[in-house]
């Protein structure tokens, strides 16, 4: 064999882009052509390599400099996963994702997926999500009023009385952000560069969070339009919703829940005609117990609607729960009905009966609610809780457990598959897609619902394992700030995906405290907030961004645990005092860990309420910071979190390296530094995060060399070119080598 003259390794490549893939998503059963570049006139042979299999390549093109070699293979069901092999002289070397290497490395193989399914729009889209209570309240009409209602204990509220405290389980209290109030603000998150809007959940619900669904059919009015608001509130001490004629009236009066309706799909036709798509919280897990369901569940055991939740006999003559489950909030997951002589399920509030998947009329009603709205124009669902909604056969004890016993016996239950299966054939009637809420998920155990093209459920899934760098498990067990184990964590999802599924990002939303008090610096809050959105949005998968997020909204962290609206912080806090701890032990822990620390209105600007409502006064506190974080001032400072996000998304629309490029860490046993690397299509991105308060020393990779890339993106003004430099306190720096 003839010597060839030294192998001109940078002149190797190929990736999975049409350029050298062809289709480059192929289906089952379609012929894909891969090809290959090298030098012109610099190896002897290329081969394509699988585990079982080498493929000859032949030389099809020549262009300038290069030499082009092909192979068409006709694709199965099954994931292709192959290398290169090159040959020149008596020299081979292996071509992989991450470049030459001397052997494989099945880790870094190319991977074909048939049927790659995950629509474009939601792979490259930026999601926005808002809990619509709390956004901005642009129709006071539709305010919900003082006594409208009763719900778990307590009547419904408008308080007037800015200073008063809210009380206990006061999920019935409102601060009166509605669908006005998004419209208002749309221009805004399209300036953002927000391309889909996720809405929590939007039906009719006596909760300010509408997780306890009364009407699946319906936007809730609260939200919507009032056209027809006869009717009284309760008088004092009345808790019989009977009398409660004003509420009746306003969600059940056909009027007001059409033009509701109507309302919606108006905002949707807006969102969609500033290129934006809309996706809906649906929560399927559970119902309210005011949903006509269970109304008419509890009327008899001999009632239609009564298997679409799951009654059970107690034990011992009835004076026990059927098992041992624990609520998720802590206490029973059983409420015992006097009439009915049984208990009920709820695995989250008393007031969230779970719905029995088993029964398929259930699952049949589910199939119409989806149905329905991607008729209006619903671009796709977050589906919360959607791994509990199969729960073991016989409903067995469980392991003992703080709280949330029994979820070895639902978190991932026996006909989960199937279910979203069925489910999965409805959506594909439509250009839709769907991202699970999915807790205790692996990325191990979420390739069996959203590896692409391995009988797919889900488009993408929400996991919650990057936000246990500070807890153990539970975000009322502290534990230190791990950098290393947030890294780990970040390496396995990005890794293990890449390829095979769809990754979501975030960092907040609804159920979280606000991320700069948890993994930042209030010392150093823009800083660390840039340096944050760095670190997740240039990773790849979809980004999800929380309301006030982009201004960097810090946590309120209220005094007092009465101030506390949220259910599962006023039962966090019993159980730990139960448990032994102090009260001033727990409520600092409340202070970090409460959801209501996301919860609280958005901060617009420095008028009265934080510009978040023309009302009298709001219901719940507003950060005493309002003044100086809101969006007004941020949109003042070119040097805010909220420019710099701006200029974020806007650098990430514009390099398809941040979409789609592969993710390889370094400096993994930094305690301080956050590095990682993207590559695609020939270029490469190094992502520098600093995690420290204090100054910090870094080196380049050795094949790395910054002195001839290009700085994308800081959080400061740096101006030295060096591949050896002092990163400032939460620095953040983004550099391209093409």
């Amino acid at each position: 064999m003839q010597m060839r003259p030294i192998l001109r390794k940078r002149a190797l490549f190929s990736d999975g882009t049409e350029d050298y893939r062809s289709p480059a998503e192929p289906k089952a059963g379609e012929l894909v052509t891969i090809r290959f570049r090298t030098a012109r006139d610099n190896v002897d042979a290329v081969w394509l390599c699988t585990e079982q299999k080498k493929y000859f390549m032949e030389k099809t093109e020549s262009e300038g400099l290069f030499d082009y070699y092909s192979v068409e293979i006709r694709m199965t069901e099954e994931h292709f996963s192959y290398y290169f092999e090159i040959e020149t002289g008596m020299l081979r070397c292996i071509f992989d994702r991450y470049g030459v290497n001397q052997a494989p490395r099945p880790q870094y193989n190319f991977e074909i997926v048939p049927g790659f399914s995950t629509p474009d729009w939601a792979k490259g889209a930026v999601m926005y999500q808002i809990l619509t209570d709390r956004f901005y309240n642009g129709d006071t009409s539709n305010d919900p009023l003082t006594d409208e209602y009763f719900y778990i204990r307590t009547t419904s509220q408008k308080v007037d009385n800015w200073e008063k405290c809210p009380e206990n389980f006061s999920v019935a209290e409102f601060y009166g952000g509605d669908l006005e109030g998004v419209r208002k603000k749309m221009d805004y998150l399209a300036e953002l560069g927000i391309e889909v809007i996720y809405f929590n959940p939007l039906f009719v619900s006596p909760s300010n969070h509408k997780y306890d669904i009364q009407d699946y059919d319906y936007i809730d009015p609260h939200f919507g339009v009032i056209v027809d608001d006869e009717g009284e509130v309760l008088k004092e001490g009345d808790t019989d919703n009977t009398h409660a004629t004003r509420y009746i009236n306003r969600v059940t009066r056909k009027s007001n829940l059409e033009a509701s309706n109507e309302f919606f799909a108006k905002v949707v036709q807006e969102i969609h005609a500033r290129g934006m798509k809309v996706i809906m919280d649906l929560v399927i897990n559970h119902t309210s117990n005011q949903h006509k369901w269970f109304l008419e569940s509890m009327k008899s055991k001999d009632n239609p609607y009564h298997d679409y939740y799951f009654w059970r006999d107690g034990k011992k003559g009835g004076k026990k729960p059927p098992n041992n489950w624990l609520s998720t909030f802590s206490g029973p997951a059983w409420k015992y009905n006097e009439d009915l002589n049984q208990y009920y399920l709820h695995l989250f509030a008393e007031g969230q009966p779970d719905l029995n998947m088993d029964n398929p009329k259930v699952r049949e009603e589910i199939k119409d609610i989806m149905r329905f709205w991607l008729d209006m124009g619903v671009d796709g669902f977050r589906e919360d809780v959607i791994t509990f909604i199969s729960k073991a056969e016989g409903l067995p004890n469980g392991f003992p457990l703080p709280v949330a016993t029994g979820i070895e016996h639902y978190k991932s239950g026996p006909h989960l598959q199937e279910y979203l299966g069925e489910f999965r054939k409805v959506l594909d009637e439509y250009d839709c897609m769907t991202v699970g809420e999915a807790p205790m998920m692996t990325p191990k155990t979420a390739m069996k619902f959203i590896e692409e093209n391995k009988d797919q459920k889900l488009n993408m899934m929400f996991h919650f394992q990057h936000m246990e760098a500070d807890c153990l498990f539970y975000s009322w067990i502290r534990a230190p700030f791990s950098l290393r184990k947030l890294k780990n964590v970040y390496n396995n999802w990005q890794t293990k995906l890449y390829g095979k599924a769809w990754n979501t990002l975030y960092i907040e939303n609804h159920d979280q405290p606000r991320i700069i008090n948890r993994y930042g610096s209030l010392k150093y809050r823009v800083e660390s907030g840039k340096m944050l959105a760095t670190m997740y949005i240039c990773q790849s998968g979809t980004p999800f961004i929380y309301q006030g997020q982009e201004i960097g909204m810090v946590n309120i962290g209220l005094p007092e645990i009465e101030m506390y609206e949220d259910v599962s912080t006023q039962n966090a806090y019993h159980t730990m005092r139960h448990l032994g701890f102090t009260h001033n032990m727990v409520m600092k822990v409340a202070k970090y860990a409460s959801r209501d620390n996301a919860r609280t209105p958005v901060q617009w600007n420095a008028e009265k309420n934080a510009g978040f409502t023309t009302a009298d006064k709001p219901w719940f506190y507003i950060n005493d910071n309002y003044k100086e974080i809101n969006v007004e001032a941020a949109e003042k400072d070119e040097n805010s979190i909220l420019n710099y996000y701006r200029k974020l998304l806007k650098l990430r629309k514009e390099n398809p390296i941040i979409i789609y490029g592969d993710f390889k860490m370094y400096n993994k046993l930094s305690r301080k530094l956050f590095v990682y690397e993207r590559s695609y299509e020939g270029q490469r991105m190094l992502v520098i995060n600093s995690f420290s308060e204090k100054p910090v020393k870094f080196k380049a990779p050795a094949d790395f060399d910054i002195t001839k890339s290009e700085l994308l993106i800081s959080n400061y003004d740096c101006k030295d070119k060096s591949n050896a430099f002092t990163l400032c306190p939460y620095e953040s720096r983004v550099y391209l080598i093409k």
